[in-house]
């Protein structure tokens, strides 16, 4: 959806929140290379290093990557092998999450058409980003970064950054619940006192 009123640091902010909060969350990171230029190269090492640390810390599950290559040609030979299509089905379905969400993420999937000054062939090729991430719980897609929020690009540190400084929503609630609740108040207090009170009490004499 385009158009949206929607701040994009609240919005990223709430999504970091909720993730993990009632289901585990998985990472998957697909890459152009896993040989790129130099300045993407550490780039992408960081990113990769930071979701590592995340899933040691419990925020997500697990951390996949996988790569894509360049581009893609979803016309021809290419497009009929098992690895061709599995690569343009995802990319579809991460075009195709935006749909749900006040975001888009069709600029980031660069179409161009290309013609063969030689054989005049024309053909059109899909340009991935150099990294994206595609955010996952039981095999639902959740998120994908980078994406565009009312015309503000959300790049894929932007997102790590809101996640290393959150706590899962369910985590948080349920300590501060339990700090605020009274000790008398606490069934499990309770229960131990009556069942002390209990074998403390002479037997009952039955004439």
């Amino acid at each position: 959806m385009n158009g949206s009123s929607v701040d994009p640091d609240e919005w990223l902010e709430q999504k970091a929140r909720t993730l993990g909060s009632d289901r585990p969350v998985s990472v998957e990171v697909y890459l152009r290379s896993f040989a790129p230029p130099i300045g993407a190269r550490e780039r992408q090492e960081e990113v990769i290093g930071k979701l590592r640390e995340l899933a040691e810390r419990g925020r997500l599950e697990t951390v996949e990557v996988t790569v894509w290559g360049d581009a893609v040609c979803p016309d021809g030979c290419c497009a009929e092998t098992h690895t061709g299509r599995e690569i343009l089905e995802r990319m579809m379905e991460l075009q195709q999450w935006g749909e749900d969400e006040p975001c888009s993420v069709e600029r980031t999937f660069e179409e161009k058409h290309v013609t063969s000054a030689v054989t005049d062939e024309a053909f059109k090729k899909i340009i991935p980003p150099r990294i994206t991430l595609g955010v996952y719980s039981r095999g639902d897609i959740l998120l994908v970064f980078p994406c565009r929020l009312g015309g503000e690009a959300i790049c894929v540190n932007d997102f790590l950054q809101a996640l290393e400084r959150t706590e899962p929503m369910q985590q948080s609630s349920a300590s501060s619940s339990q700090a605020d609740t009274p000790l008398s108040n606490r069934s499990d207090i309770g229960s131990s006192s009556s069942t002390e009170n209990a074998a403390e009490s002479p037997p009952e004499r039955v004439e």
